[in-house]
């Protein structure tokens, strides 16, 4: 939750002090949840409001150019840790690319550990890097 309150903040705080600059989100496995959960335009279900950050503004979307989100947690890993599900919210969702490698047991139903490493050696962080160049 320090996480998403603390990421939130600095990108609420860049399209303020710096309204002209476009923004590009990005995370890996636990960054990729907090990138998603902060681009989220609800509180999700289950939870408590009052313990979590509040969604950004909306006009907090204009700002960002793109998101690459790698290896994102899926629903399934995040029940199993008692979390609740990353959801993109529709302000970011046409400019979020989301990649899981093959077998990676976090963001998929696979079991090959070693699938979540192989981001860089798979080209997937290349194919997250044209993806954003292709926004900006």
């Amino acid at each position: 939750v320090d996480g998403i309150r603390d990421a939130a903040n600095h990108i609420e705080g860049m399209a303020a002090t710096c309204p002209g600059t476009k923004m590009v989100l990005g995370g890996y496995s636990q960054g990729a949840a907090v990138a998603g959960f902060v681009t989220a335009n609800a509180v999700p279900g289950g939870v408590d409001p009052a313990d979590v950050p509040k969604p950004m503004p909306a006009s907090v979307a204009d700002h960002v150019a793109a998101v690459a989100l790698l290896g994102t947690p899926d629903t399934r890993f995040m029940d199993m840790i008692g979390q609740p599900p990353v959801t993109v919210g529709p302000l970011y969702a046409g400019k979020t690319i989301q990649l899981c490698a093959p077998g990676d047991p976090i963001c998929s139903d696979g079991d090959d550990g070693s699938a979540h490493t192989s981001y860089t050696r798979i080209g997937l962080t290349d194919e997250a890097a044209a993806f954003v160049a292709s926004k900006v």
